[in-house]
This record gives C-alpha cells, sequence and structure tokens, in this order.
C-alpha cells in the first residue's frame, strides 16, 4: 500500500524507502502499473524512481542487480552524459540538481 507522501505514484516494489544503497548505481527493471509500460536502466538506484515517459507515474524498479564491468575502463573524471538517460525523469538527477552518473563513489 502506498503511503501519502506518495498517493499517486506506482508502486512495484514492497519496500521504497531511501537507505544506504541508494548511494550505488545499478541496473533496474521497471514497469508503470498505470499504463503497462516496461522499460530497463542502467542508472537505477534503490529507493528512487523514474517517471514513466508514457504517463508521467512515479515508477520504482520492481527488480535492481549490479552492474557488469565493461571491458574497458570508464573514466569518471571525463565521464560524457550519453544519449539514452532522460535526466528529466529521473528522481536521482532530480534530487541532485545534475546528472545522476557524475556522483558515482569511486569505491
Amino acid at each position: 500500500m502506498a503511503s501519502d507522501d506518495h498517493q499517486g505514484d506506482c508502486y512495484n516494489r514492497k519496500e521504497n524507502k531511501k537507505s544506504t544503497n541508494g548511494d550505488k548505481r545499478m541496473y533496474g527493471y521497471f514497469r508503470c502499473d498505470n499504463c503497462r509500460r516496461s522499460w530497463e536502466s542502467g542508472n537505477s538506484w534503490e529507493g528512487y524512481a523514474q517517471e514513466c515517459l508514457r504517463c508521467g507515474k512515479k515508477v520504482y524498479p520492481y527488480e535492481l542487480s549490479e552492474l557488469e564491468r565493461p571491458d574497458y575502463s570508464d573514466d569518471m573524471d571525463d565521464l560524457e552524459i550519453r544519449p539514452g538517460h532522460p535526466q528529466h525523469l529521473c528522481e536521482k538527477c532530480k534530487e541532485l540538481g545534475s546528472y545522476c552518473r557524475s556522483h558515482v563513489s569511486k569505491k
């Protein structure tokens, strides 16, 4: 059941509270319960929603998995915004005020 502060959001996970894991970028699977649109994102964060492109509802990932490291080195200092991540639909980007991936910790 959705809490009052998130009324109208699509809840696809049992627990949608922000946790310390919200600082780690993950691969997420999304499905909007409102319009049935599905998508995947390599810029997903535990406890953070993405807005559905079709209907505008907040959708939390129903599944998250660890990102696999590519064969090449991803130099975060020279990070360029790659096409495909709509920052205006990303709750993490909105909270940070900039591209969420540029705030990934280098742990």
